[in-house]
């Protein structure tokens, strides 16, 4: 018997477009889960397994506990995103949920058109290399560009594995035209965060610099 993987036979004999389309994208590994998975609690990868999180604002380090993890993620997640400028591309964060702590090695974004079910395209795909190994959630980001991406389409993204091709989580997105009540919030708030990044940035710089926290050698 044969296994298909997810989205397996739904995307069989898929068209591909030849588009030189530059995507930019961090990848960086979050913390595992292993520990609260010993101690029996429900962990935010169990809970959105196979799942992609999309957010238009960038995701915390870290967390306190798995269930901040989960109240948070399902707070930030979209299903729609909107550019921050007529006519503009559009950025935003994810979140893949693994459903086994990943191995290195090469892994595959990938975006289809869906707006036509009958007829999904495949627009554009990029490898990435994860830095750490273990890991069942992580995180990066993407800007969509015209024309290639389109408004009031419909698109799949997909995280699989590079060697074997298998789909190991996945999310449907709606690409929303420009609205500017939406644009001014966006714009606001990610100028909140560079804030917040900016003063984190500089505090670590202080305490780096704060000569009571230097090392000094025992006095023997």
């Amino acid at each position: 018997m044969r296994r298909h993987h997810r989205g397996e036979r739904r995307f069989a004999g898929l068209q591909r477009l030849a588009l030189g389309l530059a995507v930019a994208l961090s990848l960086t590994a979050m913390a595992t889960d292993a520990e609260a998975q010993k101690r029996g609690k429900r962990v935010a990868a169990d809970y959105f397994k196979q799942m992609i999180v999309l957010s238009d604002s960038s995701f915390p380090a870290s967390f306190d506990n798995e269930k901040e993890f989960i109240a948070f993620m399902k707070k930030a997640r979209l299903s729609e995103l909107y550019p921050e400028k007529k006519e503009g591309s559009w950025s935003f964060f994810y979140m893949a949920f693994l459903p086994r702590p990943n191995k290195r090695g090469k892994h595959v974004v990938t975006f289809y058109d869906i707006t036509k079910r009958d007829k999904p395209i495949t627009v554009t795909d990029s490898a990435t290399y994860p830095t750490q190994s273990n890991q069942r959630a992580i995180s990066g980001s993407y800007t969509l560009d015209r024309p290639f991406f389109k408004p009031d389409h419909v698109y799949l993204m997909t995280y699989s594995q590079g060697s074997t091709g298998e789909v190991l989580a996945e999310v449907e997105f709606t690409l929303k035209p420009y609205d500017a009540e939406r644009a001014a919030r966006l714009k606001a708030q990610r100028e909140e965060e560079a804030r917040k990044q900016r003063e984190a940035n500089e505090k670590r710089l202080k305490d780096i610099n704060n000569p009571d926290l230097e090392w000094e050698p025992p006095n023997w």
